[in-house]
């Protein structure tokens, strides 16, 4: 079986979405579908090449990669009554690059189609115009398509928070163009069950779960030393505004200042960038007190994020407050990499359920309750060298890239 895959995010651009396409790439073959991505020629950050396709083979899979043409990029700001016009017409993408990228990413597939043949076509969503191509591939070619959701329009659809009038206008004007879309589709996927059930009851489409996951080869490092000259508690990854560091900080603050040799000690924030979440560096600083061996990295590569997976003893993990159904990216990280997951407030939805099952670490509510668990884990370091990790190894398996790839391939060979 053939996929053609469409596909805005893909590697080396650094994005939680490329490597959900990549696990794609990955594994597909193993179960009989030879998937071919189509996507753009990134380079460095988000930029693009700006002329020549290039094709790849990989062995298992074959990449296809678009340049830019930014000829077709639109150079004004859109007014709101341009912007209105825009989504009128089902275009959602924001004016400038997405929409460059929609048209050179339709001439390509047209022309592709001519002489290749597929038995079905994958979109994933976000950008908006992938789901709209392969409506349209179907409507053109006769190919069947499958939708993969790694996020919904607007999260807060699924949450207690108020969405603003401009985007209540913009989900109401989508709707039935992604009403449109979906149609046809043999199925949609998403990255919970909470997201799959939306999306199957607001546009009446088959929807099944198929979660975000962890590298395969995390499995395989079983015997790893995780002894450590000091005690490491991290956050690696963004930080939002609807997440509550309040809790953390001062049950680490309470932490801190009753244990003995507290300078063995080390708080580590990875990949905080300020643009999420305003005044985010202060707010951490001034959280904690001042001889706290702190670090906090705004960028940090792929490569160096995985020395602080190893010298950590506890992850923080700090739900989103107030949302259903949204899992972070960073979560199955922590999961692969098996260390001791700290989770607040236990607010009892999906990230905190999925450690809890996992038995990979606790979730708690008050700030002494993280004080005693940081206490407890501190206490079994000294003595120990190491803290155990105790995460039941056959549910962690089920969330590995490898087994969730399976779980969608047998979706696939289901509805076809």
């Amino acid at each position: 079986m053939k996929a053609l895959v469409v596909s805005y995010h893909f590697p080396p651009l650094n994005h939680i979405a490329s490597y959900r396409t990549k696990a794609i790439a990955d594994y597909f073959h193993e179960n009989d579908i030879s998937a071919t991505i189509v996507t753009h020629d990134w380079l460095d950050g988000w930029s693009i090449a700006d002329e020549g396709i290039k094709l790849e083979n990989n062995g298992d899979y074959s990449v296809i990669r678009l340049p830019l043409d930014r000829s077709l990029q639109s150079h004004k700001d859109s007014n709101r009554f341009e912007t209105i016009g825009r989504w009128l017409r089902g275009e959602f993408d924001n004016a400038g690059m997405l929409e460059a990228s929609a048209e050179i990413f339709k001439r390509f597939l047209w022309e592709h189609l001519k002489d290749a043949n597929y038995d079905l076509v994958i979109g994933l969503y976000s950008p908006y115009f992938p789901i709209r191509l392969c409506y349209q591939i179907h409507k053109n070619f006769d190919i069947p398509y499958v939708i993969d959701f790694r996020d919904l329009p607007d999260d807060r659809v699924l949450s207690s928070h108020q969405i603003d009038f401009p985007n209540k206008l913009r989900l109401r004007l989508l709707h039935p163009y992604l009403k449109k879309w979906l149609r046809h589709s043999l199925f949609t996927v998403s990255i919970s069950e909470e997201f799959a059930t939306y999306i199957a009851e607001k546009w009446q489409t088959n929807s099944y779960e198929i979660t975000n996951g962890f590298e395969d080869e995390y499995l395989h490092q079983e015997g790893e030393d995780k002894g450590t000259n000091t005690f490491d508690v991290s956050s690696i990854g963004t930080l939002y505004e609807f997440q509550d560091l309040q809790i953390f900080l001062a049950g680490f603050t309470k932490f801190y200042k009753s244990v003995d040799q507290p300078e063995l000690i080390r708080l580590n924030f990875i990949g905080v960038r300020p643009s999420y979440r305003k005044g985010v560096l202060e707010e951490i600083r001034s959280g904690v007190p001042e001889e706290v061996a702190l670090t906090i990295e705004e960028r940090v590569p792929k490569q160096e994020v995985a020395k602080f997976y190893g010298t950590s003893q506890v992850l923080l993990f700090p739900v989103p407050l107030g949302f259903r159904g949204f899992y972070t990216g960073k979560l199955f990280e922590y999961l692969g990499n098996r260390r001791n997951i700290l989770v607040f407030p236990d607010d009892d939805q999906v990230a905190a359920q999925l450690v809890k099952r996992t038995k990979a670490g606790e979730a708690f509510s008050t700030s002494e309750e993280i004080s005693r668990y940081l206490i407890d884990k501190f206490t079994e370091w000294k003595r120990e060298g190491s803290c155990n990790f105790d995460g039941d190894k056959k549910e962690i398996a089920q969330y590995s890239r490898r087994t969730i790839m399976k779980k969608f391939t047998d979706l696939i060979k289901h509805h076809l």
